[in-house]
């Protein structure tokens, strides 16, 4: 193999580990930071019950801030 080969097959496999090191990076998160969301569909109301909605789109992780309990006032 020529030097230049061997230099072109080096830069080839470096930039190819900074892609793989870069997306495995960014592919893991902690569950609290991550942002899903599930929709709720029916009747629900905020915690102070001033609030309601047939469609709401609550976050996955964390508390439970609509429910159709708090409805009831």
């Amino acid at each position: 193999m020529k030097d230049k080969d061997l230099i072109k097959i080096l830069g080839v496999l470096t930039v190819y580990i900074c892609i793989i090191l870069i997306l495995s990076g960014c592919s893991v998160k902690p569950k609290d930071q991550v942002q899903t969301y599930k929709v709720q569909i029916g009747k629900k109301c905020t915690v102070d019950g001033d609030v309601f909605s047939f469609v709401w789109l609550h976050t996955v992780y964390g508390p439970q801030i609509v429910d159709r309990k708090y409805c009831i006032k």
